[in-house]
């Protein structure tokens, strides 16, 4: 049991900004970064809470604007 989600975002700012505030909230948040992979044009996040209870995932993608796809899930 538990919930989660999917949601778009587009924003003006670089693909690298973007993947840095992404990686500073995952910080905030105290996750575990599972996967940082990151390009000039994009990247991905993978992360987690201790247990796995909360889990996070960041897409970045580079274009005329910049990209970001944040899918989240937490079990009861």
């Amino acid at each position: 049991m538990g919930e989660g989600g999917v949601v778009t975002f587009t924003s003006s700012d670089s693909p690298s900004k973007v993947f840095e505030f992404y990686q500073e909230k995952v910080k905030e948040m105290g996750m575990t970064v599972d996967v940082s992979q990151a390009s000039d044009s994009g990247g991905m996040i993978v992360a987690r809470d201790e247990g796995a209870q909360r889990t996070l995932h960041v897409v970045v993608a580079g274009g005329n604007e910049t990209t970001m796809t944040v899918t989240f899930g937490r079990k009861r």
